[in-house]
């Protein structure tokens, strides 16, 4: 049976991501504003396979739909959340995967829907 590990994937901390932002969360600790890919990627040290993306809104003001994803060196991963203007609560794609190898370079990307 292959480890598993859960990872969280930044605490807002209060803090909030504005309207129309495309922004990284640093894979640990304060979600930040980061519009710079480069501070918060993490570099793979092992192969292994990423799963379950899951993202936790609490406030949404937004009147536009927004999209949180998988990055794999720099490109878009298969994991995929779609959050409704205005939604609130637990998003999470259970279906894809990122397989990783050594040296690759993981994060996530927040694209946070215009308005409110």
């Amino acid at each position: 049976m292959p480890n598993t590990w859960e990872m969280m994937a930044g605490n807002s901390n209060g803090a909030a991501i504005g309207a129309g932002v495309t922004a990284y969360p640093a894979l640990a600790g304060l979600l930040g504003g980061y519009t710079d890919e480069l501070v918060t990627r993490i570099l793979a040290r092992a192969s292994y396979t990423l799963a379950n993306l899951f993202v936790r809104v609490t406030a949404n003001a937004t009147t536009a739909p927004s999209t949180a994803k998988s990055r794999v060196n720099a490109a878009n991963g298969a994991m995929s959340v779609s959050i409704g203007s205005g939604a609130t609560g637990v998003f999470e794609d259970t279906t894809n995967t990122d397989a990783q190898v050594s040296g690759d370079l993981f994060g996530c990307q927040v694209v946070v829907g215009a308005g409110g």
